[in-house]
């Protein structure tokens, strides 16, 4: 399992982004995430860890995230 960490660039992640991240993880994992808790990401090759707050780390497959975010853009 991938271990977020601090992430390669030092641009900070917007609210929106944030609110992107959020809304792809809720999904899943089937529980809810907030924008607030989501900290950084980093892509490492086909995964995506993103790290939340309370020292929680969340490892999710590039494919998968694109796949929920598309089909999040569809419902809207």
């Amino acid at each position: 399992m991938l271990a977020a960490t601090k992430p390669k660039t030092t641009e900070p992640l917007s609210h929106q982004d944030k609110e992107t991240i959020a809304a792809v993880l809720t999904w899943d994992l089937c529980k809810p995430v907030m924008p607030e808790e989501v900290e950084a990401i980093r892509v490492d090759g086909e995964w995506v860890a993103v790290r939340l707050s309370c020292r929680r780390a969340v490892p999710i497959h590039r494919d998968v995230f694109r796949s929920i975010l598309q089909q999040q853009k569809a419902l809207r």
